[in-house]
């Protein structure tokens, strides 16, 4: 009990009280609109805040896992995470961003945007998202590739005679793809054959004085992406692809070393050579 607000005249307790009631309000009010944030908004609202380089705020949109991933190798090698988030937002020129998908599977999610740069150029771009205690988080991983533009995608019925969507993706991923990082410590070149809904990927490693020939394997197709594993002697190496809106090639690599050094994954874009 406050016996020194008993002490006070009534109006000065009233407003006291008021005074409490209004400020639990807001903090209420603040705490829904933190929960209730969809994917797309918490998306906007980190790239934003790290256009604004209030990075422990974009950090905050952040899952445990994505936390943690950037301050182990892949942060490492990604250069920290200040430099993650200003090489995406250009160093904080990002004037607006257009959300093109949004796609909702339980407690997982995908975002697909475009950032538009005051420089005018744009950048297409996606993130996978996971909800941590009632709340949506960007973590790692590499979301699908966005089959229809629009706000949220549903599943629709394949038209008459068209060709799978397996099939599809084959076709999507055939071809010969370089590392639009000229300057990758990782996979610079990917070679990929179709063989029906098979796939055949032909892989190159950066290596000294020419690059290394990690020779082919046999890609396996699932919901919209493909699956390769490659077998070094030292490591396993799972390779997963993707296509993503702008028709780049998404790879994340995850390594597997087979003595006591630490695992890591690895995230890279391809293009096809003009």
């Amino acid at each position: 009990m406050n016996f020194l607000l008993l002490r006070t005249p009534r109006k000065e307790r009233m407003a006291h009280l008021s005074f409490v009631l209004i400020g639990t309000l807001l903090l209420t009010l603040q705490g829904c609109k933190l929960i209730g944030e969809s994917p797309s908004e918490v998306v906007e609202a980190a790239y934003m805040a790290a256009n604004r380089g209030e990075y422990s705020e974009a950090e905050h949109h952040l899952s445990s896992e994505a936390l943690n991933a950037m301050k182990g190798t892949l942060g490492i090698l990604a250069g920290g995470m200040k430099e993650v988030w200003d090489r995406e937002t250009k160093n904080g020129s990002i004037d607006r961003i257009e959300i093109v998908g949004e796609q909702i599977r339980g407690e997982g999610a995908a975002v697909y945007c475009r950032f538009h740069y005051k420089d005018g150029s744009t950048k297409d771009s996606s993130e996978s998202l996971i909800k941590e205690n009632g709340v949506w988080k960007i973590t790692i991983g590499t979301p699908p590739p966005l089959a229809t533009p629009g706000a949220t995608v549903r599943p629709s019925s394949p038209a008459r005679q068209a060709p799978s969507p397996t099939q599809r993706l084959a076709e999507g991923l055939a071809g010969v793809w370089k590392n639009q990082d000229t300057n990758t410590s990782g996979v610079t070149k990917l070679e990929i054959k179709q063989e029906g809904t098979e796939l055949i990927v032909h892989a190159w490693g950066r290596c000294q004085p020419e690059d290394c020939d990690w020779g082919t394997e046999k890609g396996i197709l699932n919901e919209g992406i493909a699956t390769v594993v490659w077998n070094t002697g030292f490591a396993t190496e799972k390779m997963v692809l993707s296509i993503d809106v702008s028709q780049r090639l998404h790879m994340v690599l995850d390594t597997v070393f087979k003595d006591n050094r630490p695992s890591y994954r690895m995230e890279e874009v391809f293009v096809r050579p003009q």
